[in-house]
C-alpha cells in the first residue's frame, strides 16, 4: 500500500501507464475445467459510504454470492483504482473521468453497475467569511487525492462554472483523515468532503458553501441526479463472463435498495441514504455520457472516447 501511495502522489494515474498495460497483457487466465476463480473486490474503507456493502452482501442469503468466491481487498478513495489499473483486484469503485484517464494510459476499463451519486460537500468554517467557492481564489482547500473520484468530480463541477481549483486555488491533497484534521486544525480555509465525513464536520459546526452537484447544476443546467461512481472492471473481465459481472453488480445495487429502504440504518448520518445508487438505466448513463462532454468542452480531455465509458447489460 505504501508504493501505491507513492506511485499515486507522484503523479497519480499518469505513473501508472506502463504497469496498466502490462497487467491488461496478462490478461485473467484460470483453469476452464476447475471452479471459476474468485471475485477480487476492493473493499471501501472504514469511515466512507461504500463501507456499508461487505457486511450488507456477505448477510444476503448465500445463493445470492454462490459461486462468486467474493475476496474483499482492502482499498480507499484514490488508491482502490490503483489496485484495479495494476490488476490487484478484479473490481473496484470508478467514476467517468477517472475511467477516461485509465484509459488513456492503456488500461480499457468500464463501468458495469451503480454504486454512488455525487456527494462531494464544499465546506468552510462557521465564522469563515467565504460564502461560495469562487471567494476561494488563492486559498489552500483541503481535498482527497486528485486520483479520486470526488476531486476529479469536483474539479470538472468547478470548471463548469469558470473555476480552475488546480491554477486558482492552493489544492492541499491528502488522504480522508490527513484531510479532516488539517481543516480542524484551521491549516487549510476549506476543504472538500465526502460522505459521511462531510455530515460530520457540518454536525460539528462546520457550514457547506456549495456541493459538487449544486456546482454542476449551475455550470450546466443539469437537474439530474448526478453519477459519481460505479462498479469498474477491466473490459475483457467483463466481456469473460457477462453473467458474473451482473451478478456483482446486482449485489451492489441490493445493497443500496437496503439503505435507501432503510436509512436508519445508517443511523444519525441517515439523511445521505439519497446517495446509494440503486438504477443502472438511461438516466445513469446519460449522466456519464453528459459529464464526458462537459469535460470535453471545458478542456479537460482531448479528445471524445472512441466507446462509452459504460457497458449497459
Amino acid at each position: 500500500m505504501k508504493l501505491a501511495r507513492r506511485a499515486l502522489m507522484a503523479g497519480g494515474l499518469a505513473s501508472l501507464g506502463a504497469r496498466a498495460s502490462a497487467a491488461d497483457m496478462q490478461g485473467f487466465p484460470h483453469d476452464p475445467h476447475g471452479p471459476p476463480p474468485a471475485v477480487r473486490v476492493a473493499q471501501s474503507a472504514a469511515g466512507t459510504a461504500g463501507a456499508v456493502w461487505k457486511p450488507l452482501i456477505e448477510s444476503m442469503p448465500e445463493s445470492m454470492r454462490a459461486g462468486l468466491g467474493l475476496q474483499w481487498m482492502p482499498g480507499a478513495p484514490g488508491l482502490s483504482q490503483f489496485e484495479l489499473v495494476t490488476n490487484r483486484v478484479d473490481v473496484a469503485r470508478f467514476g467517468a473521468m477517472g475511467t477516461l484517464q485509465a484509459r488513456a494510459r492503456g488500461a480499457d476499463l468500464v463501468i458495469f453497475g451503480p454504486a454512488l451519486l455525487s456527494h462531494g460537500r464544499w465546506l468552510v468554517p462557521a465564522a469563515s467569511p467565504f460564502r461560495h467557492p469562487q471567494d476561494l481564489v488563492g486559498r489552500r482547500v483541503a481535498c482527497p487525492l486528485d486520483t479520486s473520484e470526488t476531486f476529479q468530480q469536483a474539479n470538472l463541477a468547478a470548471a463548469t462554472v469558470g473555476l480552475d481549483i488546480r491554477r486558482e486555488l492552493v489544492p492541499v491533497f491528502g488522504t480522508l483523515e490527513a484531510n479532516q484534521a488539517a481543516f480542524e486544525r484551521q491549516d487549510v480555509e476549506a476543504i472538500i468532503a465526502l460522505e459521511p465525513m462531510a455530515t460530520q464536520l457540518v454536525m460539528a459546526g462546520a457550514r457547506e458553501i456549495a456541493t459538487v452537484a449544486q456546482m454542476w447544476c449551475e455550470g450546466t443546467g443539469d437537474t439530474q441526479p448526478l453519477f459519481l461512481l460505479g462498479m469498474a472492471a477491466y473490459r475483457r473481465w467483463v466481456v469473460a463472463d457477462p453473467g458474473r459481472a451482473k451478478r456483482v453488480a446486482q449485489l451492489v445495487m441490493d445493497a443500496n435498495s437496503v439503505v435507501r429502504a432503510n436509512p436508519a440504518r445508517l443511523g444519525r448520518l441517515q439523511q445521505m441514504a439519497t446517495i446509494y445508487a440503486a438504477d443502472w438505466d438511461e438516466a445513469v448513463f446519460a449522466s456519464m455520457d453528459r459529464q464526458v462532454e462537459a469535460a470535453l468542452r471545458v478542456g479537460l480531455i482531448k479528445a471524445a472516447p472512441p466507446v462509452k465509458v459504460y457497458v449497459t447489460s
